[in-house]
């Protein structure tokens, strides 16, 4: 499926372009490892962050009630309480769609609840231990929610364990 990123589309499906999200990170530690996808996976795994990130509930409203995502949105404000425009994008959204977008291609299995989701058994040494993989929610990675942290409407989010 081709990302549509417009701006409040009614069939927007990504926060972040591919051009973007290369743009993102071509001048970090990790433009090898990102580059060595192939485009048609980095743009599978950037839809996927999308649609994670639209799990949240966010602060304020969204601006058109016909926009497919949950940003842009009103009423919202950055970390240091400025207006956020509300006919754009969050770059702290799109930062975090593209390092969800990583962590699903590079360490899909840290997105699991334990980690444990694929293992069925573990060998300690002499001795094996079965696993019952926890069920619950996903979480997602600590820096994602870092950057989303003054957008996420903490008074009504569930909490993940």
């Amino acid at each position: 499926m081709a990302i549509d990123a417009t701006v409040g589309g009614a069939s927007s499906n990504s926060y972040a372009t591919l051009a973007e999200a290369d743009a993102y990170f071509a001048a970090g530690l990790r433009a090898d490892t990102w580059d060595s996808y192939a485009p048609n996976k980095k743009e599978a795994a950037l839809l996927e962050a999308a649609a994670d990130l639209d799990l949240e509930i966010y602060l304020g409203s969204k601006t058109d009630t016909d926009q497919a995502l949950k940003f842009p949105r009103a009423s919202i404000r950055d970390v240091d309480g400025n207006l956020l425009a509300d006919d754009a994008i969050p770059q702290n959204v799109k930062s975090a769609q593209c390092e969800l977008a990583f962590v699903k291609l590079s360490d899909p299995d840290s997105l699991e609840v334990d980690g444990l989701a694929r293992y069925k058994q573990i060998s300690l040494g002499q001795g094996e231990i079965d696993v019952t993989p926890r069920q619950g929610q996903p979480t997602l990675p600590s820096k994602v929610m870092r950057l989303l942290g003054n957008l996420i409407n903490n008074s009504i989010r569930a909490v993940r364990s």
